[in-house]
């Protein structure tokens, strides 16, 4: 699958197409789900590292102009993933113990009418979000273990 161009989607967005933004939307494109901007600053290569202020300027300016989407905010903090056709809306599961984010599969069209018929006449949808929370297959195995199957303490 070929890979969305980050200089042709700035260009297309009206954006002026600096070495920085090139740098973290080629990174953005790179990346196989959700970031966190620290995550993204972290992950840029060394010759093209930017200030971790600079990333989380030009990360709300991509989520401003659709490069990007937040795909939700846990203990404040915002997770992000590309706006692209590479990467269609779809929910996340989080782990309450691992803390861990996981992607669950896009939604198709029947399912996106449906939950935004949710709110009625009048309104705009223009996001949505789902996080799912529970335990992870590998934190639930490990609670089994330490609980057994009735639930006592080993």
């Amino acid at each position: 699958m070929d890979l969305c161009d980050a200089r042709e989607a700035l260009k297309a967005k009206g954006l002026a197409v600096t070495e920085q933004r090139l740098a973290i939307l080629q990174k953005i494109f790179d990346t196989g789900c959700h970031f966190t901007t620290k995550e993204l600053h972290r992950a840029l290569p060394a010759e093209k590292r930017v200030d971790l202020a600079t990333v989380y300027r030009t990360v709300r300016l991509f989520e401003r102009e659709g490069l990007v989407r937040c795909v939700g905010e846990i203990e404040n903090c915002r997770y992000y993933a590309k706006a692209c056709v590479h990467n269609p809306p779809h929910a996340h599961f989080r782990c309450e113990k691992c803390g861990r984010l996981f992607c669950l599969r896009p939604f198709n069209f029947d399912d996106s009418k449906e939950l935004t018929s949710l709110v009625g006449e009048g309104f705009e949808v223009r996001r949505a979000t789902l996080i799912l929370e529970g335990l992870c297959s590998k934190c639930r195995k490990a609670q089994l273990i330490d609980y057994g199957e009735r639930g006592e303490q080993r």
